[in-house]
């Protein structure tokens, strides 16, 4: 065969993107960084899934989280905080829930069940609408507000699960992304609007422009088995091309700024600003992590678990980031080591007490 089965494509792109395990959520506010890890556990314990939340308005720069948040039984796949409640962050794994947290008090509010995994959730613009993708190419679609008592689900031309998700600025379209396919659904009944021919690549993340008219998309996919191919492009709300913005390197994450003007992504290990009328590109600083997330108003962005501050997004220099202002305020491999380090003392304990019940137990 010519094309990647659909197993290939999908873990070429989780080891792309990191999206599966590290995945950063912004709060629109900018003040919180909502991320996970799973991590798997000997001895018939299962797996570790745990929600970190971290404080970037306190300037805690020692990578210890604000708060666990944890009840996903197994791994979890994305996470979104809501666009105009402060507290609420939503969160999808592949235990068949999507659940919602209260960050302030880090409780657990309420979950919603589905008939398979969850891989992608995403909340609209105006807080009326909850969109989560399952495995089975569906796209559930809840309504009316918090709590999202009603839900819809929405069944396309999708073949294969849904990787990304993405609502318009005025609330009027979602859009799904997967293996081969993107589809535009009108809202609020979420009927079938467009359906966008991918050729075999994975829509790995979709950014609508500030004026609903454009649609950035990055695709991720494979040269055969082995070699790892991208593109991110600009499309309008027929499909057609508009932009080309990158042919050779897999972009993982993409966002248009405020004023459209631009389209930042994570490429090539860089931090890079495409021209959104002309494509030209600038690389703007060197990250770690291909997962992308922007704050509403535009001014902060975080790539992994590194965050900066936008001074001016026209700026063409790379005065672009705050000198003053550009920090690391989280080290993503701080935070992997104490992990790591809370894991292995967990298992050695494990271990030590299976060796004590074996000396006083012996067969």
């Amino acid at each position: 065969p010519t094309h990647p089965t659909h197993m290939e494509s999908r873990a070429r792109w989780q080891s792309l993107s990191g999206a599966r395990d590290g995945c950063v959520a912004l709060s629109h506010d900018g003040q919180k960084l909502a991320t996970f890890s799973n991590r798997m556990a000997r001895f018939g314990d299962g797996t570790d899934c745990v929600i970190h939340i971290y404080d970037i308005a306190s300037g805690n720069e020692d990578a210890v989280p604000l708060m666990d948040l944890r009840g996903h039984g197994l791994m979890i796949t994305n996470v979104a905080f809501s666009p105009v409640c402060r507290w609420l962050l939503a969160s999808a794994a592949h235990d068949r829930t999507v659940r919602l947290w209260n960050v302030e008090t880090g409780s657990h509010i309420l979950s919603y069940n589905h008939d398979t995994e969850v891989n992608v959730v995403a909340f609209s613009h105006d807080g009326r609408f909850l969109a989560s993708g399952c495995r089975d190419a569906t796209v559930w679609l809840r309504f009316s507000s918090f709590p999202y008592a009603d839900h819809s689900v929405l069944r396309g031309e999708h073949n294969t699960g849904i990787e990304s998700l993405a609502f318009s600025p005025n609330s009027e379209y979602l859009a799904s992304g997967a293996i081969g396919t993107l589809m535009l659904w009108k809202l609020p009944q979420g009927t079938p609007s467009r359906e966008v021919e991918c050729y075999n690549n994975t829509v790995s993340s979709i950014s609508f422009s500030p004026d609903c008219t454009m649609i950035a998309l990055s695709l991720v996919g494979l040269h055969g088995y082995d070699e790892p191919w991208g593109s991110a492009r600009v499309i309008d709300l027929e499909g057609r091309n508009k932009l080309i913005l990158e042919q050779n390197d897999p972009v993982a994450g993409v966002a248009f700024s405020p004023d459209g003007s631009h389209v930042l992504g994570a490429c090539g290990g860089y931090l890079v600003r495409w021209d959104s009328a002309t494509g030209e590109r600038q690389r703007l600083v060197e990250i770690k992590s291909s997962t992308l997330a922007l704050s509403k108003d535009g001014k902060q962005v975080a790539a992994g678990l590194f965050i900066w501050t936008l001074c001016d997004w026209t700026d063409k220099t790379h005065k672009l980031f705050s000198p003053t202002l550009q920090r690391m305020v989280f080290e993503l491999m701080c935070v992997r080591q104490r992990l790591c380090q809370e894991w292995e003392k967990k298992q050695q304990k494990q271990e030590q007490e299976q060796e004590q019940e074996k000396r006083h137990h012996p067969h």
